[in-house]
């Protein structure tokens, strides 16, 4: 009994010592393969195939991640990262300009890239950088000294940003699929986030205005809280498929910049404004 555990002993440590030099060939196999891509991959950037570069920046993270234990490859994540930045900036004016074309192949294809390298939330930027313009351009053409008064106005906007959630639904469903439910509140908090310090001062001041006008200011808030609900009443639907976070940040969004306004007032009044402006 005593031979044949010794034998057994034997066997597995003969097992052990062949496995460490399978696993050792296979380092060393990974580490060529690394090297000669670390070599290449200038060459393969710089002829303009993003398809071929991403496929190659992938086959570089898998034998990173067999070679982690090789001191020569410790800045070997660095440089990958370095490389895919290189990619990404070679794809980008591709994918902004299919955007704007509404190239659904195009678009594909490059968020096909970027996603290989773990770049897709980059897409989603790109998409939503080019659906906020139109809404931008509108909000600056409002006129402090026009002849309609913000509230008259804001409806426009309101009009701007629907359609920048509307204008290409089913393009956007086409060329980036699964991703509509992640757009459609990005585009609208963004978009609220960047006119939001405007947003907020426009508010007041209307609310000023009227007061100098010998209005009652609360009049105004509720009008143009009047508007904010219209806004969200009209984006719920476009909201479906979203998640109960997401639409609770939108509503949290349209609904900003009336929040600043009554900081201004003592509390009693600004109960009674809240009660109000409901």
């Amino acid at each position: 009994a005593a031979r044949s555990e010794a034998c057994v002993a034997r066997l597995a440590a003969v097992g052990a010592v062949r496995a460490r030099m399978e696993e050792a060939r296979g380092t060393l196999h990974e580490a060529a393969g690394l090297s000669e891509l670390l070599v290449n991959i200038d060459a393969v950037l710089a002829s303009g195939d993003a398809t071929r570069a991403a496929a190659t920046l992938a086959q570089m993270r898998r034998c990173i991640d067999a070679v982690t234990d090789v001191p020569q490859f410790q800045d070997a994540r660095q440089r990958l990262a370095a490389h895919e930045d290189r990619l990404q900036e070679m794809v980008a004016p591709q994918l902004e300009e299919a955007i704007r074309a509404k190239d659904a192949e195009a678009t594909k294809a490059a968020r096909a890239v970027l996603e290989s390298i773990g770049r897709g939330k980059f897409v989603l930027d790109m998409y939503v950088k080019g659906r906020l313009a139109p809404v931008l351009a509108a909000w600056q053409s409002f006129s402090a000294g026009g002849a309609q008064s913000f509230c008259e106005w804001l409806p426009a906007f309101s009009e701007a940003l629907l359609a920048a959630v509307d204008e290409d639904a089913l393009w956007a469903e086409t060329a980036m699929p699964g991703l509509r439910s992640a757009l459609t509140p990005r585009v609208v908090c963004e978009a609220m986030e960047a006119v939001a310090t405007q947003f907020a001062a426009r508010v007041s001041k209307a609310a000023d205005t009227a007061a100098a006008a010998g209005r009652p200011p609360v009049e105004e808030l509720v009008a143009l809280r009047g508007r904010a609900h219209a806004l969200a009443e009209a984006l719920l639907p476009r909201l479906a498929g979203c998640s109960a976070a997401a639409i609770d940040e939108v509503l949290r969004a349209v609904d900003s910049p009336y929040v600043g306004a009554l900081e201004g007032y003592a509390p009693a009044e600004r109960e009674q404004l809240e009660a109000e402006m409901r």
